[in-house]
């Protein structure tokens, strides 16, 4: 497992915010120079909005195409003709299956959730005292054996 400080926080005392990460980079099936795909083979594209379907099997190009904005919208990426689709998990080469919080006194955790199409796991952070503090994020996928990796959010209390 690896840590790195992905997100910093500044809280007030008795502030209770959520805070939210995105494994997207870590779970999604993404574009990549000279690729193959089969047909119906689906990827999200970056900051698009959407994932994409092959609607056409083959090898894409030597640079990534400007995604479609719009639904049905479509790409033509070397041999691949790419069709924009609402972003599901179909995208996904790991699914997001929980993330462990946790905090050192000084903190509380509450309201953890995970959304497994967006891939973001949430919980509240609530300051009950004055100090530095790092919280960690454990998120658990779905693959086999199961990725586990660690992130860390810097939070200072005044």
């Amino acid at each position: 497992m690896s840590c790195e400080i992905v997100q910093s926080e500044c809280l007030k005392v008795g502030d209770n915010v959520p805070i939210t990460l995105d494994f997207t980079q870590l779970a999604a099936r993404r574009w990549r120079k000279g690729a193959l795909f089969a047909v119906n083979d689906v990827i999200r594209g970056n900051k698009s909005g959407f994932e994409f379907i092959a609607t056409t099997g083959g090898q894409t190009g030597n640079t990534e195409p400007r995604w479609p904005k719009v639904a049905a919208g479509t790409v033509q990426d070397g041999s691949i003709l790419w069709t924009a689709q609402a972003v599901s998990t179909f995208s996904l080469q790991k699914i997001l299956v929980s993330v462990d919080w946790a905090a050192p006194a000084g903190l509380t955790i509450s309201g953890q959730s995970v959304d497994a199409v967006a891939q973001t796991g949430t919980a509240y952070i609530r300051a009950d005292a004055v100090g530095n503090y790092e919280v960690t994020a454990t998120p658990t996928f779905s693959d086999t054996p199961a990725t586990v990796e660690g992130f860390v959010i810097a939070v200072e209390v005044q």
